[in-house]
């Protein structure tokens, strides 16, 4: 039997998945996940170095807000799904910009990073129709998986 802990450090890992494919959806955030469709040289891997990372942004958000993610009722869990994403995008966008750096791929974006973190962050609010019932989603997933009461 898997303890509470590693249980929900595993779910937090696999949670990037499905944000990845959720934010697939929002045409703002589509077209930046998907931007280096024409480069084909790097298309593949950078696929999977996106939903790699998108996994480990997902594994550092939720230990990161563990206690709030877990401790959260009413309006909180509003406030942590509402808070939450915003927090991953700027994980996931100061990701982006360090593998773009590793990788001697800045040309792919086209951008100033904080011009690129100012964009994300606006893509989230836009996306906000995706991104809040995911973000409560999985702030339920990430309770069951802490095993958190389900009266919540």
């Amino acid at each position: 039997m898997m303890t509470g802990h590693r249980r929900y450090y595993i779910v937090a890992f696999l949670m990037g998945l499905p944000w990845f494919v959720a934010l697939l959806i929002p045409p703002t955030t589509r077209d930046f996940l998907l931007s280096w469709r024409n480069w084909t040289h790097v298309r593949l891997v950078w696929y999977i170095e996106t939903m790699l990372l998108f996994c480990l942004v997902s594994l550092a958000t939720a230990a990161t807000w563990r206690r709030w993610i877990i401790s959260a009722v009413g309006w909180q869990r509003l406030w942590v799904a509402v808070a939450l994403p915003f927090y991953g995008c700027v994980l996931f966008l100061c990701g982006v910009i360090l593998l773009s750096h590793l990788l001697q791929i800045e040309k792919i974006l086209h951008a100033d990073n904080a011009l690129l973190l100012f964009w994300g962050m606006l893509s989230t609010v836009f996306s906000a129709y995706v991104v809040v019932p995911m973000g409560w989603i999985s702030q339920s997933v990430m309770q069951w998986a802490a095993g958190a009461s389900s009266k919540r």
